[in-house]
């Protein structure tokens, strides 16, 4: 009597990596349903509250304000632009993560958890905010400021959300040199540029984190060489806005304030970059299935250290620490989610 053949464990298996799923192809069928459904999930949840909030907000940058314009043909008013900016800037920042962790961790169920943490802080808020029996203005000034805490303003938020996809394509442009990366990343880099200031700086630190961790799996001229390709070629698309002379005055003033505030980094936090430094190199030890620990660990402390100091000494390394309180929030989920998921595997 012949046996019967044993299905293939589904892609959702924690303890399985797909083969499908890795650089060369971004989507396969069960990665586009559950970016829909976790799309689908953080709009369900979060419109309700906030399509009744009135959001405000001062723009220094001008990707946004032009949004508004468009959008204004569309008889659409400032402050329903700007809810749909936020609702917007949810769905692409939840399922851009699923996707960066989908990616690094070629698995399903590491990203999904990833993505959920992502999106619970001010769930609770949120609901009981909600579920009260008529919703105060107070009440919905404190959800706003909330809000804005975790993820940002609008224009903050939105290029939070861009962060992800950005350095999806710019991890694979470092390892594969496609020029269909290059110009996408270019491009992703300088609406980030064209938004906001503050997540232009996250998403370069993000960048030198993958470039490191990518040196030490060789080809370091190379793929140090593709990350001044890009750049370069974004600095490029967003000159007319960031000339080299106002690129210039801003190096210069970031360089002032690190130099500045520099006593921060001595002793704890150098101490602690150090031996993170070591014992990451050591576990890394140039593999690449675990590069995604690696870079999600890294980006942890770095923006720990940032937020920390902010928090222990009422300065920081870096100017407007504050704004890096969501960066954290996304970075420390993709640590747990990798922690969850060790543990279950074990």
């Amino acid at each position: 009597m012949e046996s019967p053949e044993i299905p293939e464990r589904s892609t959702l298996w924690f303890g399985q990596k797909s083969p499908q799923f890795g650089l060369g192809v971004l989507f396969d069928q069960i990665t586009i349903v559950v970016t829909m459904a976790l799309a689908l999930f953080s709009f369900v949840v979060f419109w309700p509250i906030i399509s009744q909030i009135e959001f405000e907000e001062a723009f220094f940058t001008p990707l946004v304000p032009a949004a508004m314009t468009i959008l204004g043909y569309f008889d659409l008013g400032p402050s329903t632009v700007l809810r749909l900016l936020f609702i917007t800037s949810f769905v692409a920042s939840t399922a851009g993560l699923y996707l960066l962790v989908r990616v690094l961790t070629r698995r399903q169920i590491t990203p999904i958890l990833a993505a959920v943490i992502y999106m619970l802080p001010p769930v609770p808020v949120f609901v009981l905010t909600f579920l009260r029996q008529g919703l105060l203005e107070a009440e919905l000034s404190s959800t706003r400021s909330f809000f804005s805490i975790v993820y940002g303003d609008g224009a903050h938020f939105l290029a939070l959300a861009l962060i992800p996809v950005a350095a999806l394509l710019f991890l694979r442009y470092i390892k594969l040199g496609g020029v269909n990366d290059l110009v996408v990343t270019a491009l992703l880099t300088a609406l980030v540029l064209l938004a906001n200031r503050s997540q232009s700086l996250s998403l370069f630190l993000v960048f030198l984190v993958i470039v490191a961790t990518e040196l030490f799996l060789g080809s370091p001229s190379q793929k140090f060489k593709r990350f001044w390709q890009v750049l370069l070629l974004s600095s490029g698309l967003a000159s007319f806005w960031y000339t080299p002379e106002f690129l210039l005055k801003s190096f210069w003033l970031l360089t002032r304030h690190i130099i500045a505030n520099i006593d921060l980094l001595v002793p704890l936090p150098l101490v602690m970059v150090i031996i993170s430094l070591f014992f990451s190199y050591a576990f890394f030890a140039k593999r690449e299935d675990r590069q995604p620990i690696f870079a999600a660990f890294l980006l942890l402390i770095v923006f720990l250290v940032i937020v920390g100091g902010w928090l222990f000494y009422g300065r920081s390394i870096l100017p407007y620490p504050y704004r890096f309180l969501a960066n954290l929030n996304m970075f420390g989920s993709v640590v747990l989610a990798l922690g969850i998921t060790a543990v279950i595997d074990k």
